[in-house]
């Protein structure tokens, strides 16, 4: 016998029915025998898989096999049928092309194709171009049934819309009371502030989870806010590939109107979309668009929303921004708005006194000093002093920190998972780079089979595959944004404060003048500054009671009994 040829022999059974019976030995004596009488080597080596599914590759032994493979431990593959391998053209195809370069000789005893001739070789490359014919005539068949059912008012399955129920036995679909209140709220906020952003910071504010249990990202309430299911029509083949960024023609598409209770309005969902599209047509314009400095992140006192932006057209030089609470105009709080020059005012002198702090902190050797230091100025007059224990949190971190770290560094109290997140996103967007691919040849799994895949199990593996998909975006999204209002980057704060030394000259002054900074600066360049260091500023009758930092620290107010509201209040 030839001690040349060393044989991996592959053999596969998709269920415990197969193994049960006689289809694992069976496999296991023929090609034994094969590769003694044909091959002319008794040197094989036996790889079996029972109860694995020829959908993909990964499978124990498989990758078992193909790693001893790759170490040059065999010059055959001998399989019973080309489908033990794998029922996915892609994945056989790239097996194959790895074998050519290898040198590794494939063998199929029911075919009677052997690669090492130029007729088996022949073989298999037209035995590869019927299956891709197949693959396709058969996904035609599919479409056409899915759409057909779509065109009946059929749901052709996928993730239940967020704010419904299904019914599986009757085909019918409710409104989640829960759910859908959010919703309502959703349209509502987006309707009075037209910011996507302001929404996702208001929901995550308030700890409002999705039904994942995962933090809102401005994707998912875009999605909501475009999805034409929510005024009660089921609409189907809109998107290439399932890839809602890429609408086919219209014309193309399956509507099925007033096919489910609605949760919006077409009224106003009709004047969602039309906002939507002209802020779409806004982006990337020469138009240059309002910024409001501190849109995310006023937040009211009373209900805890995030305060929504307003334009305040004055008959002078400058147009500013008011703040108000989405509630007010429902009549369901009862805070006033405030403007940007008091909150600008405040913020950026309180800023300035926890530099002049950190800059004396030698001097500063009691909690009650730091206090003096941190509400001098005339902006702070309504102030009495400082609530005891984020007090004493500043006096610590200010103390402790030397002249070459920074106070308001994100590492005093940092998110530790964030400096692991790279890796994380990297694999998971490697999990749905598969998840996407095993989607889109979802119809050839059974390449091989005389009979077409049966319907339902095509919708129950896209429902699967879609789903996977859908939760390794929301982890992506909670990954490197889960935090819309407190994750943020590194900050180099002496380099931020340059700013205000370069455009105000205040280098050893008390006062910053924010009207006076806003007319001189850009927006955006404000809005960047402010959005590095704060997290949030509570604000209750036109006054800062609450300051919360990036990095964790906050500052509570003491107000005085007799203070007068200092803000400028516009009725709105």
């Amino acid at each position: 016998m030839s001690e040349k040829n060393r044989v991996a022999i592959y053999i596969r059974v998709s269920t415990l029915h197969q193994v049960d019976r006689d289809s694992l030995p069976m496999q296991r004596a023929d090609l034994a025998a094969y590769s003694r009488l044909i091959l002319n080597t008794d040197d094989y080596t036996i790889f079996e898989d029972a109860g694995y599914s020829g959908k993909d590759t990964d499978r124990p032994k498989y990758q078992e096999m193909m790693g001893q493979i790759r170490s040059g431990l065999f010059t055959h593959l001998l399989v019973w049928k080309i489908d033990r391998i794998s029922r996915n053209l892609i994945d056989f195809s790239t097996m194959y092309a790895e074998l050519k370069e290898l040198g590794v000789t494939f063998v199929s005893k029911s075919e009677q194709f052997d690669t090492s001739t130029a007729v088996g070789e022949a073989m298999l490359k037209i035995i590869l171009v019927f299956a891709e014919l197949e693959r396709k005539m058969t996904a035609e068949r599919v479409t056409a049934t899915m759409i057909s059912r779509a065109g009946k008012g059929l749901w052709n399955g996928g993730r239940i819309p967020f704010g419904y129920e299904y019914d599986k036995d009757n085909r019918t679909f409710s409104i989640n009371e829960e759910e859908s209140a959010i919703v309502r709220r959703i349209f509502d906020d987006y309707e009075a502030s037209h910011s996507i952003h302001s929404i996702v910071c208001s929901l995550n504010s308030e700890n409002i989870l999705t039904r994942s249990g995962r933090k809102w990202s401005p994707t998912t309430v875009d999605l909501i806010l475009r999805n034409v299911f929510y005024a009660g029509d089921y609409r189907y083949n809109a998107f290439k590939g399932g890839d809602r960024s890429k609408s086919k023609n219209e014309n193309e598409w399956i509507i099925s109107k007033d096919h489910h209770p609605a949760v919006i309005k077409r009224r106003q969902f009709d004047s969602v979309q039309s906002t939507l599209t002209l802020n779409r047509r806004h982006d990337g314009t020469r138009t240059k668009k309002k910024v409001h400095v501190f849109a995310d992140h006023v937040k009211c006192a009373y209900c805890g929303r995030i305060m929504m932006p307003y334009l305040i057209r004055n008959k002078g030089d400058w147009i500013h921004s008011g703040y108000k609470c989405p509630d007010r105009d429902k009549g369901l709080c009862d805070n006033s708005a405030v403007v940007d020059t008091v909150i600008g005012e405040y913020a950026s002198n309180f800023i300035l006194n926890i530099l002049n702090a950190r800059r004396d902190r030698l001097k500063i050797t009691t909690v009650s000093r730091l206090e003096d230091y941190l509400i001098s100025g005339s902006c702070f007059s309504h102030v009495s002093g400082i609530k005891k224990e984020s007090l004493e949190e500043l006096f610590t971190a200010i103390k402790s920190y030397s002249h070459t770290d920074y106070i308001f560094d994100e590492d005093y109290r940092t998110i530790r998972n964030a400096k692991h997140s790279g890796s994380s996103i990297a694999n998971l967007k490697a999990q749905r780079t598969k998840h996407k691919q095993a989607l889109d040849r979802l119809t050839s799994l059974f390449l091989y089979s005389s009979a077409a895949m049966p319907e339902q199990e095509y919708i129950s593996r896209r429902e699967e595959l879609e789903l996977k998909i859908s939760k390794i975006n929301e982890k992506i999204v909670s990954l490197s944004s889960s935090d819309l209002i407190t994750e943020m980057p590194r900050i180099d704060y002496d380099s931020m404060a340059g700013r205000f030394i370069i455009t105000e000259k205040f280098s050893g002054k008390n006062h910053v003048n924010y009207k006076r900074i806003a007319m001189d600066v850009d927006a955006e360049i404000l809005k960047d500054f402010f959005a590095s260091v704060l997290s949030y500023l509570e604000v209750k009758d036109g006054m800062v009671t609450k300051i919360v930092f990036n990095n964790g620290l906050y500052v509570d107010f003491k107000l005085k009994g007799d203070a007068k509201r200092f803000s400028v209040v516009r009725k709105v």
